[in-house]
């Protein structure tokens, strides 16, 4: 039996946001606050696609899989190559709690966030990359 719990999402993309800009510094020592756009998502199957290439391409760090609470919240990241101010990161909230939303493409265990230095293109203006996001 599936219980749902309604829960603002936008909420959770601004912790995720949040919480992205403390990771970044946290791992790499790197303030990007106010240089960058941090897009958090749950994305359709094609935006997970789109966006687990990122985490075996090139890059010029990793985070591997982390876990933080018992698997409250575990996190993985990839920086850019080029640029501190270019990553992708993976988060999985209560050990992949499945979110639903009313548009039935939206179903997603895992959070996304992409980091862009302002004024570049980010994943939200790709099409079919996000079903659900918030700048």
């Amino acid at each position: 039996m599936r219980s749902m719990v309604q829960i603002d999402a936008e909420k959770i993309e601004n912790w995720i946001a949040m919480l992205t800009l403390g990771l970044i510094y946290h791992h790499w020592n790197v303030v990007v606050a106010g240089q960058v756009v941090v897009e958090p998502m749950l994305a359709s199957s094609n935006g997970h696609r789109y966006m687990d290439r990122l985490f075996t391409a090139r890059a010029g760090r990793r985070i591997a899989a982390t876990s933080i609470g018992g698997r409250a919240l575990t996190y993985e990241a990839v920086m850019g190559a080029d640029s501190a101010l270019v990553s992708a990161w993976r988060f999985a909230i209560y050990d992949g709690l499945e979110l639903a939303g009313d548009d039935p493409r939206v179903r997603a265990s895992t959070w996304y966030s992409t980091v862009l230095p302002i004024g570049l293109v980010d994943a939200a203006e790709v099409p079919g990359i996000a079903v659900y996001s918030h700048v």
